[in-house]
């Protein structure tokens, strides 16, 4: 084996040690001690990867890396998240017309704690737990396989945080915005930014699901497949400026012709108006 194939299998077996720690043992331990159950798994988790990493000789220096922090690679990296969480709402939408009901499924964390610091707690542990894991050891490994086709490592990424997160109804979206963290990763060189973006994800998350029934109650009176697919439309107009804008801050898409930089403007105009003009129908 090349010394690629060895780096895939490494990144491999770790993701499924802590895939089983997360969501198959947390998802299990749930059911008894609530959302304690994830706390203990993020750190076992936490744990695998640093001891995973140190067995197969990932210096800790580089795992933990911090990267560039310049202004231009800040805003760069947060224009392509924002573009990547537009990009997962209509996601969302369309989960709930073809698995109804699914959002009144969602885990409540304040069923199981009063208190908003064990809360912050739990959302910060995952998301240093979570960069730590797919940032931290999976990518940089998993960087020479983008040698001829750079694409390849986020697709990866992508598809390995979307099975990371069981549930039916994120596993699209966490791999969209895992791809995208990916590419951010790639760009700035370390784990400072993508982990403060990973756990902002998770707050993201963790908000929704407290107001998960709300939103279902909403969905089912007023949202059909007609409006799904035009806010679908507006979310993908808004999304591609975004993501353009804040890759080339990233130093991509620079020397672009004159029509190429009027297609980035032009397309988004045209999906925001067709989407207003379909969910008004």
């Amino acid at each position: 084996m090349n010394t690629n194939q060895l780096k895939l299998i490494d990144c491999l077996f770790l993701w499924g040690i802590c895939f089983l720690l997360f969501a198959v043992a947390g998802g299990l331990l749930s059911g008894v001690i609530g959302i304690w159950a994830y706390y203990l798994c993020q750190i076992a988790s936490l744990t695998a990867t640093l001891i995973v990493a140190r067995k197969t000789g990932f210096a800790a220096k580089k795992l933990l890396a911090v990267g560039d922090q310049s202004l231009s690679r800040t805003v760069g990296g947060a224009l392509v998240w924002v573009g990547c969480i537009l990009t997962a709402i209509p996601v969302f939408l369309f989960a709930h017309l073809l698995v109804p009901g699914f959002a009144v499924t969602t885990f409540h964390v304040y069923d199981y704690t009063d208190s908003h610091w064990a809360v912050a707690g739990i959302i910060l542990l995952s998301g240093v737990a979570e960069s730590i894991l797919f940032d931290g050891f999976l990518y940089p490994r998993l960087r020479g396989l983008g040698k001829t086709r750079p694409w390849v490592p986020y697709l990866l990424i992508g598809v390995l945080g979307g099975l990371y997160h069981a549930d039916l109804y994120v596993l699209i979206p966490m791999g969209i915005l895992s791809a995208g963290i990916a590419y951010i990763r790639s760009k700035t060189g370390g784990i400072g930014l993508p982990m403060i973006l990973r756990t902002l994800t998770v707050l993201i998350t963790t908000a929704f699901m407290q107001v998960s029934d709300a939103g279902e109650e909403l969905l089912g009176v007023s949202m059909g497949l007609v409006q799904v697919f035009g806010f679908g439309l507006v979310f993908a107009g808004a999304a591609i400026p975004a993501v353009i804008c804040g890759a080339h801050f990233l130093g991509a898409f620079r020397g672009r012709s004159l029509f190429e930089k009027c297609l980035v403007v032009a397309i988004p105009i045209v999906l925001i108006a067709a989407g207003c003009g379909i969910s008004a129908l």
